[in-house]
């Protein structure tokens, strides 16, 4: 294929499997790969994918396949270029479908990296006396891959720090670049991990993990083609450098002459609204504006109430990096005085059964502060907050695409107010963050078209402010 831009279509240039000790291996590059997908997400501990054979070497019963083998996959997009370079473990064989002529035979192989891979057969039951943020980087380096020494400069910037002290661990295996970064919690605690998988034992984790400086607290555990986060939404919002903020804008159609190429690769051709903050039963029952953590201390048999109001606690950042503004939330002031009211007690309330030491404790008379009360309240409100406009989009390339980037979406108001309107969608419009992205090879024309979808998600109603250029969305199709 010639090395050409053509947004929509991908290649599959590298796919070799070797055997389990490495003694053979089949080149299954050419005429082999039918099709493919991999589907990375923020709640999600590890990556899939897949790849569609069409067999007519009799690879699955000749090698054979056993559901064990290592996976050498490059793929190469032919809008910005990208390839992507993947060392996997083969770890199950499906669909296998026969041709009518016994030429040949269909099947589906799923696999996993490397490194997860070696997650996947080991069990944790262990204590651990240090940072939540420490207790991740221990669990990872001993059950996923060895680190070399990490540093706390920006991959694509080495003149910038990453935020919140936030360290970068390249990963010591045979895999091709790829890094852990892990933010760092504050305060020391004890955990026994019990009996968890590691990928459970790092949601374990970051289900405890404290930052003042990041008020949500939604550490979370997640795995994409270029490596690993233990980190909060804060960071990515943070990390995210103006200049690398993708721009896309809304249209049905494109010209698809060659000079309007930028505008053919920054299109969004569908969308679906799944969620645009319009939903106050949701907003009452989830917490997201008004709950409390009732603490029940029986060593010192007394209880303690944590109240929290989002108008008044809720230290958050907007898409942006700065504080939110509680002009962009979808319900107006006087409603949420009026509705999230103490005198209506429809807090959403938590109890928990402290087992662990305050300020002011004697020393080592328990665990050390935990702060559940402060990661219960904020954890609720903040994802509830941060979900109220999620979008699932389609369009066509774009490899580039990871979980945890920030983009920036142009949408323009409905035409059936005004033929002519040139203004924003505000509520839709602005910086969103990648939740999850499925990119797809799907056969067509005798090539390899390739088709990504994403989930998108923004805080409240919140614009952010970016620099974006209009797009030429009228042409042919």
């Amino acid at each position: 294929m010639a090395d050409t831009f053509n947004p929509g279509v991908c290649e599959v240039t590298r796919c070799i499997l070797y055997t389990y000790d490495a003694k053979d291996k089949r080149d299954i590059s050419l005429n082999f790969v039918s099709g493919w997908e991999i589907v990375q997400s923020m709640n999600d501990a590890s990556y899939s994918g897949s790849l569609e054979i069409t067999d007519t070497a009799n690879v699955l019963e000749g090698l054979p396949i056993r559901a064990e083998e290592t996976l050498d996959l490059w793929i190469k997009s032919f809008d910005l270029g990208t390839e992507v370079k993947i060392i996997g473990k083969i770890t199950k064989v499906t669909n296998i479908q026969p041709s009518e002529n016994s030429k040949s035979v269909s099947y589906t192989l799923h696999f996993v990296s490397h490194s997860t891979f070696n997650a996947f057969v080991q069990k944790i039951i262990e204590p651990h006396t240090s940072s939540i943020s420490d207790m991740a980087q221990s669990v990872f380096k001993t059950y996923y891959a060895p680190l070399k020494s990490g540093d706390a400069l920006d991959p694509n910037d080495k003149t910038k720090i990453l935020p919140f002290a936030t360290r970068r661990f390249p990963i010591d295996t045979q895999e091709y670049e790829r890094n852990l970064f892990v933010q760092p919690t504050v305060g020391m605690t004890k955990v026994i991990i019990p009996d968890l998988s590691p990928m459970e034992a790092m949601f374990f984790l970051a289900s405890r993990g404290y930052n003042p400086t990041s008020p949500s607290n939604t550490f979370r555990f997640f795995e994409t083609i270029d490596g690993y986060y233990f980190a909060t939404d804060e960071y990515f919002i943070k990390s995210a450098r103006t200049k690398d903020i993708k721009s896309f804008f809304y249209a049905p159609s494109v010209s698809l002459e060659p000079d309007n190429a930028e505008a053919q690769i920054k299109r969004i051709e569908s969308i679906s609204v799944v969620s645009k903050g319009i939903n106050t039963e949701s907003d009452i029952s989830s917490g997201s504006y008004k709950n409390e953590v009732i603490e029940l201390d029986f060593v010192r048999r007394k209880f303690v109430k944590h109240k929290f109001d989002y108008d008044k606690n809720a230290k958050y950042i907007d898409m942006d990096g700065k504080p939110r503004d509680l002009k962009s939330n979808p319900h107006t002031e006087q409603f949420r005085k009026d509705i999230f009211a103490e005198r209506n007690k429809n807090q959403r309330t938590f109890l928990l059964f402290k087992n662990y030491s305050s300020p002011g404790d004697i020393p080592g008379s328990l665990q050390l502060d935990k702060h559940i009360p402060e990661i219960v309240s904020n954890r609720v409100s903040y994802t509830m907050h941060l979900n109220n406009t999620v979008l699932a989009v389609g369009l066509k390339g774009r490899l580039d695409l990871r979980p945890g980037q920030i983009i920036h979406l142009d949408m323009k108001a409905l035409k059936s107010v005004d033929d002519n309107v040139t203004v924003a969608n505000d509520s839709l419009s602005g910086k969103y963050i990648i939740q999850t992205t499925a990119h797809a090879g799907v056969p067509e024309g005798g090539a390899l078209q390739l088709q990504t979808s994403l989930r998108l998600a923004k805080f409240d109603w919140s614009k952010g402010d970016i620099a974006v250029e209009s797009q030429d969305a009228a042409g042919d199709t």
